[in-house]
């Protein structure tokens, strides 16, 4: 069990930790380079990051599945135990997460990739969901937290 909740907390060190190295460091310290620039190296990023994101996320998912299940708990405590309820606070969040990054990747993102001059607004939506997400990233590891307590 300990092995399983190494790995479920670094895949949520590596999602969270790379969100935040994102938007708090590398977006900003691009500000003011041209824009054709900053959009590359956003892109280059992104992907890079992704890849690691999907490998961290399906980390999480399955070391969360067996932790889970590992305890002993079933699919009707879901709905019946304080643990279980926290669990499926957690799966919705996961679907939330998930929804949003990838509207972020596949509209959001490519649009703003091919736009030579973005507009406004599309970029307050990129700062805006990139908001939300980091949100709901760091809900999931409180939830987690709790549940470890």
């Amino acid at each position: 069990m300990q092995i399983l909740i190494f790995f479920h907390i670094l895949g949520a060190a590596v999602w969270v930790g790379g969100v935040v190295f994102l938007g708090a460091v590398l977006i900003p310290s691009l500000r003011g380079l041209d824009s054709d620039v900053r959009r590359r190296i956003i892109s280059r990023a992104g992907r890079t990051f992704g890849i690691i994101a999907v490998i961290a996320f399906v980390d999480l998912v399955v070391t969360g599945i067996l932790i889970y299940f590992g305890k002993g708990l079933t699919i009707g405590d879901l709905l019946s135990m304080f643990a279980g309820r926290i669990v499926l606070i957690k799966v919705v969040l996961s679907i939330v997460l998930v929804a949003l990054t990838v509207g972020h990747v596949f509209y959001i993102g490519p649009k703003i990739s091919s736009a030579t001059n973005a507009p406004r607004g599309l970029r307050h939506a990129s700062d805006a969901v990139s908001g939300l997400i980091l949100v709901v990233s760091l809900a999931l590891v409180w939830f987690g937290v709790v549940l470890a307590t």
